[in-house]
């Protein structure tokens, strides 16, 4: 009854059918049994277990795990894969974070379409997909140098044949970063998009022809690492066994090189959505305006709630949580989460108020006093009177020490600040309203013509760190 009575509203409000419809194939990761609705590539082509760590609900609260021995997708070498069979046109959705410490190059987690192989395929090694992932690729490749960590990669490989890109992931300053990866399959055509952190829109990254996919192919989550030994094994070798320091005899052609795997990777959940391509669209040639039009929704699970953002704001000790909802039906409460390193998360509040439903945007607000210095990542559960639950996406706050001081506080006409290295100031109204901006010339700014009131301001110093405090106009 519920989900006809969100269709409906859904429908009533103009959502896109795309963003709410959950497919049967959708995981939340919140149950550990839903590892058996997946499959796993060593029991479909071959023998060999290439995961150390596979796990849902487990490793961490809420994830899927993969932490891969030494091993890789690459020609002809094939590495560990789970999936599900999808058919037709459809979007896939998760949110990937992969920790690694860059010791070992092509250390990498994401998202994977894969054409079943025949049984030829496998005999012949002839392996024929599409995937980006996310962590540490090589800050040497030809198609990145220089290229800082971490990365993304993507890879179209056809008939063994790979073609692999490396980028750096932006907006990423302190890993590990979150970031949403989405592929498409619109006909022939393979999109494939990311989101980093914090970034309101996603980005077309790559797009490739595949018609010679089935019609059925296969769709899921990937982790790889250690190429720098993965390589001294023919292929055939390392597609059968496990590669680690149980190895009798080693057939490797540098035994003295050491196996360093060096990646866990986990994913939030798995959206598959329909899609549908506008009337007259050829996805090969359409712009990524275009394409973002209808493949650029949130990738929020089909239960009663919009999120339309989330953000984070240092202010002295505290974080400010600051997020915004366009529909929630049946709603109890929001459950705060909180993780030193975007991983494990644990909750550390609850805003609850005598809301319902609504189906008008509103914003929330709730600060973590006292957070912990350093880098703190932060997301929103949404809980609604059954039980059922949404995640909003992962975003962070670096807290600074205290090293700036404003004076006087409350002030009248003339705003000293106290600290080095502040290169501009920004004054905000309690509404997000940009009141005033001005860089620092000096160690005082006149704000009299502001009214009185209270006010945020955002200090930019030298490098780049932005921190916020609170002012009260007299």
């Amino acid at each position: 009854m519920k989900n006809q009575m969100v269709l409906a509203l859904l429908a009533t409000l103009m959502v896109a059918s795309a963003a709410a419809q959950q497919s049967a194939n959708n995981d939340e990761f919140e149950d550990a049994s839903s590892l058996s609705d997946w499959q796993n590539i060593t029991d479909v082509d071959y023998n060999a277990e290439h995961f150390e760590i596979l796990d849902i609900n487990a490793t961490t609260s809420g994830q899927l795990t993969l932490q891969p021995y030494t091993s890789a997708w690459f020609a002809q070498y094939r590495g560990g894969f789970i999936y599900k069979d999808l058919t037709g046109d459809f979007v896939f959705t998760s949110q990937v974070t992969a920790s690694t410490t860059n010791s070992s190059t092509y250390s990498l987690g994401g998202l994977f379409l894969r054409n079943p192989a025949t049984a030829m395929d496998v005999t012949n090694n002839n392996h024929n997909y599409v995937f980006l992932s996310t962590g540490f690729a090589a800050t040497n490749h030809p198609t990145c140098p220089g290229c800082s960590a971490p990365h993304l990669e993507v890879k179209n490989t056809t008939n063994s044949n790979s073609d692999l890109r490396v980028a750096s992931l932006p907006s990423c300053m302190a890993p590990p970063c979150p970031v949403t990866i989405r592929i498409a399959r619109l006909g022939s055509t393979i999109v494939c998009l990311y989101r980093p952190e914090g970034a309101a829109n996603f980005v077309v990254h790559q797009r490739y022809q595949r018609g010679d996919f089935d019609n059925t192919i296969q769709a899921g989550f990937v982790a790889y690492t250690d190429w720098p030994k993965v390589q001294t094994y023919l292929p055939s070798f390392h597609n059968l066994n496990v590669l680690n320091d149980d190895l009798d005899p080693d057939p490797s052609d540098n035994m003295a090189l050491p196996f360093t795997p060096d990646i866990t990777a986990s994913f939030a959940y798995a959206r598959f959505d329909d899609v549908t391509i506008p009337n007259g669209l050829n996805p090969a040639t359409a712009s990524e305006s275009e394409l973002l039009a209808f493949l650029g929704y949130e990738p929020d699970a089909f239960l009663p709630v919009t999120w339309q953002g989330i953000e984070a704001r240092p202010e002295g000790y505290d974080v400010h949580l600051i997020w915004q909802t366009s529909l929630l039906l049946d709603h109890d409460r929001f459950d705060i989460e909180h993780s030193r390193d975007g991983i494990a998360f644990e909750r550390i509040g609850t805003l609850s108020d005598d809301i319902a439903s609504l189906t008008e945007t509103r914003q929330f607000r709730w600060t973590h006093q006292q957070a912990p210095s350093g880098k703190n990542f932060y997301r929103i559960v949404q809980v609604d009177s059954d039980g059922q639950s949404s995640r909003s996406s992962v975003v962070s706050a670096q807290r600074m020490a205290q090293q700036i001081l404003l004076y006087p506080n409350p002030a009248d006409e003339i705003l000293h600040v106290l600290g080095s290295s502040v290169r501009s100031i920004a004054i905000w109204d309690l509404q997000g309203r940009s009141v005033l901006r001005a860089p620092m010339e000096g160690t005082s700014i006149s704000i009299a013509a502001l009214p009185s009131g209270s006010y945020f301001v955002s200090l930019t110093q030298a490098e780049g760190n932005v921190i916020w405090q609170k002012l009260i106009k007299q």
